[in-house]
This record gives structure tokens, sequence and C-alpha cells, in this order.
């Protein structure tokens, strides 16, 4: 199998980037809406004197809001990881952890990028 070029890891990360982006981007919003549904809720009850059986179903609805939300991000990431994250080109494992090595491939980048501009100098280095 052929050995992966950085650069390709790099395109094969941000790909992987967007993709988790625009997966987590609505599930935020999910969270941001439950958050201020309870927060209704409790609201309601201190401030405006309204009876309570209206604000405690309020926070329900918001509780119940946070915990799909939180029941399917459990129940799709493992799946979601293992469809989108970069692959190991002799495996073919997933490696979603590499999206935090981003800085280290970029220097990689530039030096396999170095060594191919020059050759020649690399060459001696390694004669010797």
């Amino acid at each position: 199998m052929p050995a992966l070029a950085i650069s390709e890891l790099q395109q094969q990360l941000a790909q992987y980037a967007k993709a988790r982006r625009q997966r987590d981007l609505p599930l935020g919003a999910l969270l941001v809406l439950s958050l201020l549904i309870v927060a209704a809720g409790v609201g309601l009850s201190t401030v405006s004197g309204v009876p309570r059986p209206a604000s405690f179903a309020t926070s329900i609805i918001g509780v119940a809001v946070l915990a799909c939300t939180g029941l399917y991000v459990i129940a799709t990431t493992r799946r979601f990881h293992q469809k989108h994250a970069p692959r190991c080109p002799h495996c073919d494992e997933a490696l979603p952890h590499l999206i935090h090595l981003t800085l280290t491939l970029e220097w990689l980048r530039d030096l396999e990028q170095r060594v191919k501009e020059r050759k020649e100098l690399f060459e001696l280095v390694s004669q010797r």
C-alpha cells in the first residue's frame, strides 16, 4: 500500500474538521435552545409570579430537549467519527485523534516540501 503524504493527510483532516463543524453547529443550537427553555421556566416562576405548574412544565420541556440531544449524540458519535475521520493507509482504521496534531502535521508538510525541493542537500546529510 502506498505511503500517505503529509499534504494528503492534512486534506483529510480539513475535511474531517469541516464535517465536525457541520454536525456540531445544530447540536450546539439545540443545547442553547434547551438551556434557554429551562431558564425561561425558572424565570417564570421567580419573576412574574406565574403559577408553578406552568413554569415546572416549561423547565421539564427544556430538560427533555437536552436529554434527547444528549441521547442522539451518544448514539451517533462513534459511527460519525468512524465514517469521517482520516484513515490509516495500512490498516484502514479511523484516526480521529489526529485532529489535535494539526500544527505538527503542518511542520511535517513543510519539511516534506523542503526535501522535495532540495533533495541533494538531504542526500548529502544522509550519506555521512
